[in-house]
């Protein structure tokens, strides 16, 4: 089981444009390595193999390059907490990231999935 983290007391955040509520919660984890070292057992159902051991740019060679890449790759050299949107065009779903720097290596992410106004994927 993971461990519970807290977002940052004491933030206002707005829902992403076209967004009403979140529809999912997951939680990883990487070693510095970028492997899994922990994760929840629907991001685990994405694939048709195990997961943990595995390099998350080897399991979503799609995100390298990405907005995802370059915020990850931030926590991981910085070690500075970070928190983003994005879109995610082959789940159709917008994501905020919540991402922290794991002691002694390593980092971990809260991904909170969000419905996407019909409108906002016409538009």
């Amino acid at each position: 089981m993971l461990v519970e983290h807290k977002k940052p007391p004491g933030k206002v955040l707005l829902w992403p444009q076209g967004t009403s509520e979140a529809v999912r919660e997951y939680e990883l984890r990487l070693d510095s390595e970028w492997r899994f070292i922990a994760l929840d057992a629907e991001v685990a159902a994405t694939r048709d193999y195990p997961l943990l051991g595995v390099k998350v740019w080897d399991a979503w060679p799609d995100l390298v390059g990405s907005k995802v890449h370059t915020e990850y790759c931030a926590v991981m050299k910085t070690r500075i907490p970070r928190l983003f949107d994005n879109y995610y065009e082959p789940m159709q779903a917008r994501h905020r990231h919540w991402v922290y720097p794991l002691q002694g290596g390593g980092i971990m992410a809260h991904i909170e999935e969000f419905k996407v106004a019909e409108e906002e994927k016409l538009g």
